[in-house]
């Protein structure tokens, strides 16, 4: 199934490699042939850090899965390509650590563009759209928004906003956010 070439095109994109399968006995096989041909193109199977995630809507007792001589651990979730995958298919975790990018890449960027005098207040919401909604939006077509997770993002939106805009002085001499 993977001939060294092939092995050789994926090791030179990614070292993680993502098996799928229907069964855990398509899984092991699977895993047990990638084993046996990864050598050949000079990747090493780090069996330390082999882990599974089971999907299903029934209850499972196995905690382990065994391939050959090795024995993998079962997780419920795990971080692919900066996407995390869990077995409930929730976002929730997903969007929290994608709205900690998000504070990280405003704080990177806060003292040269968003707190600079020298861009105006019509720019910032620009520079806002450019450099933070994509961190916090990554990756938004496999979400499935529920109205809590819509209103979290909404939070963090405007909580931004406020940052870059700072108080604003009212006509009768109060100052409000």
């Amino acid at each position: 199934m993977f001939s060294a070439a092939r092995l050789k095109q994926i090791c030179a994109y990614a070292d993680d490699i993502v098996i799928t399968g229907r069964t855990k006995q398509i899984l092991a096989d699977t895993f047990c042939k990638l084993k046996h041909e990864a050598p050949n193109a000079g990747l090493i199977v780090n069996n330390n850090k082999t882990k599974y995630l089971f999907c299903t809507r029934k209850a499972i007792n196995a905690t382990y899965i065994n391939a050959g001589e090795e024995q993998f651990e079962q997780v419920n979730s795990f971080k692919y390509l900066g996407t995390v995958v869990n077995t409930d298919s929730a976002v929730e975790e997903e969007i929290k650590e994608r709205m900690g990018a998000g504070n990280m890449a405003y704080r990177g960027h806060k003292k040269k563009q968003f707190s600079s005098i020298l861009i105006s207040r019509n720019v910032k919401p620009q520079l806002y759209d450019t450099l933070i909604r994509p961190t916090v939006s990554y990756v938004p077509e496999t979400w499935v928004l529920r109205e809590n997770v819509t209103n979290k993002l909404m939070i963090f939106e405007r909580k931004i906003m406020r940052k870059i805009f700072g108080p604003t002085r009212t006509a009768d001499g109060y100052w409000r956010i």
